[in-house]
């Protein structure tokens, strides 16, 4: 068998492969053989045309067979010249033949489309703070707002100084005709807001507290008992003045209480009184009158009279609505390192004391409270009356 030829059919396709032909000599100029040989070629024969071998059903090739293509040739016309053929090359492809290749955007068009997305992007970023600058501000002020409510809520919290139990001697208060808060040590820090300076005002309940004056003078000590003549104090004490008024429409009640300011000293032990003097860390407890228990609460016996200082007469009447008057308060005369203390003190005096404020509502119901006022002084305040 002749020697296979090269192929790039791989898997032995039975289909034609193309090959190159030469267009035939024209009539006039071949060759006659009159006296060659068949099969050689004489001078002036064209060349034999190429042949393509044909592949066989095993892919094996076959005796090369001759393939002719034939260019178109030119025809005689009428007058003997040569003719183009109708059917000569394909046409050459029209220039209106659509591209295949990407047309690219105009320069133009690729501007408008960049702005047209940069307007879109800055609008959206427009509308993102149009919304989110009130929504912060919104949130802001609701913080803000319920930050400052709980600084009033704290302000306004009731101190425990604010409401004692009514436990004095007087009565309580009452509405038209009448489990408070449980007592609290009387060292217990005041707040400033129950504080008040000379000459100034605080109201508390139903209560209004005025300031009126400080002094450094004896005491005049009076009884109820009628055969007991006023005695006035060997030695000098302090005298608070204060102008109460009852602020309110329709409660009744006693601001000043004996048990309020009840003398103290250190061999009582405990049950200290709510009104006190501090000068700085040191504290006089009380005033200067003793007192007990009545056996008949409210009625005048000859052999349990009150006693009180002169200024206090009025200090177990009830004050009425709108009404107002003066009392004092006093230190213990008997205790005479109040004095030197005063004497010696740099800062400021607190002398706290204890008043009934009207009724607080606790539950559902209402109740008869006290409280402790702080008045703030200083020692130069202190006027000296003989």
């Amino acid at each position: 068998m002749p020697p296979a030829h090269a192929s790039d059919d791989l898997f032995g396709g039975m289909g034609q492969h193309p090959a190159v032909e030469m267009p035939p000599e024209p009539a006039g100029e071949q060759g006659v053989g009159s006296g060659g040989v068949s099969g050689e070629r004489s001078e002036g024969q064209p060349a034999p045309p190429l042949t393509t071998p044909e592949p066989s059903a095993f892919g094996v090739q076959n005796a090369p067979t001759t393939e002719v293509l034939t260019p178109p040739s030119p025809e005689l016309g009428e007058t003997g010249a040569f003719a183009p053929s109708s059917s000569v090359w394909p046409e050459t492809p029209s220039a209106a033949a659509t591209s295949e290749l990407p047309v690219e955007i105009p320069g133009g068009e690729l501007a408008r489309k960049v702005a047209r997305r940069a307007k879109s992007e800055s609008l959206f970023t427009t509308y993102l703070i149009i919304f989110l600058i009130p929504y912060a501000i919104f949130v802001t002020g609701v913080a803000a707002y319920f930050y400052l409510r709980m600084l009033d809520m704290q302000q306004r919290a009731p101190h425990p100084l604010e409401y004692l139990r009514d436990s004095g001697e007087n009565p309580p208060a009452k509405r038209g005709s009448s489990s408070v808060f449980e007592s609290i040590s009387p060292d217990t820090n005041l707040p400033p807001k129950l504080e008040v300076a000379l000459g100034q005002s605080l109201t508390i309940g139903d209560l209004q507290i005025q300031p009126l004056k400080v002094e450094r003078r004896k005491l005049t000590i009076c009884s109820e008992n009628r055969q007991f003549r006023p005695q006035e104090t060997s030695h000098e004490a302090l005298v608070l003045t204060l102008r109460l008024r009852n602020t309110s429409n329709d409660v009744f009640f006693t601001p000043t209480d004996p048990v309020f300011d009840r003398q103290w000293k250190e061999e009582h032990g405990s049950g200290r009184p709510y009104t006190l003097l501090e000068i700085g860390g040191k504290k006089f407890f009380g005033g200067p009158i003793q007192w007990r228990p009545r056996t008949n609460r409210g009625a005048f016996r000859a052999d349990d009279p009150r006693e009180y200082v002169k200024g206090q007469e009025h200090d177990n009447q009830v004050l009425k609505p709108g009404a107002d008057r003066t009392s004092i308060v006093c230190t213990d005369p008997g205790n005479r390192e109040i004095l030197q203390t005063v004497q010696g003190s740099q800062g400021p005096l607190v002398w706290r004391v204890h008043l009934r404020r009207g009724l607080v509502d606790v539950g559902d119901r209402e109740v008869s409270a006290t409280a402790v006022v702080g008045v703030i002084f200083d020692k130069k305040d202190v006027l000296q009356t003989r």
